[in-house]
């Protein structure tokens, strides 16, 4: 793992959520579908299959961008190793999960050196809810 890997990595697990908050949050606030706008003028522009991401967990807004040929596909990492059966909650007629991902990003940082999963301790009850969780869906990726 690079020296910048680790370095994140390590503040991601040592800071306190407040502080880390606090300076790897300054000037960021959430947007859905972030690039969604960004994906369609690059698809006017080079008329190639665009593929868009940041910001989609709602089925509607990813019909929506589909509908709208604003690009041809959608990929997601965050939500679904936020809700590893997203496709089904969609497919039960749920706009989004009950428990959505919050894009904190601590996956990004944390699965450099962790197993994939969240690390976003509001989302879940307890610590120990949330490493039951990690250790299910890592065993469950692993079976494949």
């Amino acid at each position: 793992m690079s020296f910048k890997a680790n370095l994140r990595a390590t503040l991601f697990n040592v800071l306190p959520l407040f502080m880390a908050r606090a300076i790897f949050g300054l000037g960021w606030k959430f947007q859905p579908a972030a690039n969604a706008e960004f994906a369609r003028q690059f698809k006017q522009a080079v008329k190639i299959p665009i593929i868009a991401n940041g910001g989609f967990q709602q089925k509607d807004l990813m019909e929506t961008a589909l509908r709208e040929q604003m690009c041809d596909m959608i990929a997601m990492a965050r939500p679904l190793l936020a809700n590893p059966d997203l496709l089904k909650v969609f497919q039960q007629g749920r706009n989004e999960p009950e428990n959505p991902c919050t894009f904190c990003s601590r996956c990004c940082t944390r699965t450099a050196v962790l197993p994939l999963g969240c690390y976003e301790p509001s989302r879940f009850s307890s610590m120990e809810e949330m490493e039951a969780e990690i250790l299910r869906w890592s065993a469950t990726s692993t079976d494949n």
